[in-house]
């Protein structure tokens, strides 16, 4: 619960005006959040996935890669709306990424 407190706070908070933090995660991870709470709230949030057609219930954006993930942060769009930027998982998203 205090993780989950702890999570709810560093992501949420922006230290820019105006702005909020965006949240990029892999499809399981969006789909273990339970649906009323998706999206998380004042985030913007980013589903990756190789196999969606259409962006998720809910969801604000998908992305096909984390590289197309951050090229849609780095547009007009977004730029001018976007703190900080989280990698919130799962598994695959990390593993994909360090190696």
């Amino acid at each position: 619960r205090n993780e989950y407190k702890y999570f709810q706070r560093m992501t949420s908070t922006s230290h820019a005006e105006g702005k909020q933090n965006a949240l990029i995660m892999g499809k399981k991870t969006w789909f273990s959040i339970p649906e009323k709470n998706r999206p998380l709230k004042d985030r913007i949030n980013i589903v990756l996935s190789r196999e969606l057609k259409e962006t998720p219930k809910g969801a604000h954006y998908l992305s096909r890669s984390l590289d197309d993930a951050l090229a849609l942060l780095d547009s007009p769009e977004l730029k001018s709306k976007v703190d900080m930027v989280w990698i919130v998982g799962g598994t695959s998203v990390y593993k994909v990424h360090l190696e």
